[in-house]
């Protein structure tokens, strides 16, 4: 897999994360991209919030990570 950062400074794997209570909404929930799906899942398990979802902007395909 090709390790990417484009003009946006996003990599492959966006992960958006926010609380039940104090969502920040659209693009300021998000807390970090990544090369890999699977580095994306790591992170997303390590932060326990709320809420936490991984989109590849590539296929636009979209991931709920249970916390």
């Amino acid at each position: 897999m090709d390790k990417r950062e484009d003009e946006t400074g996003y990599k492959k794997f966006v992960v958006f994360c926010y609380s039940q209570y104090y969502p920040g909404g659209g693009l300021s929930d998000i807390k970090d991209s990544f090369d890999t799906l699977e580095e994306a899942r790591t992170f997303c398990l390590k932060k326990r919030e709320d809420f936490m979802e991984i989109l590849d902007r590539d296929t636009w395909e979209q991931w709920e990570v249970e916390g």
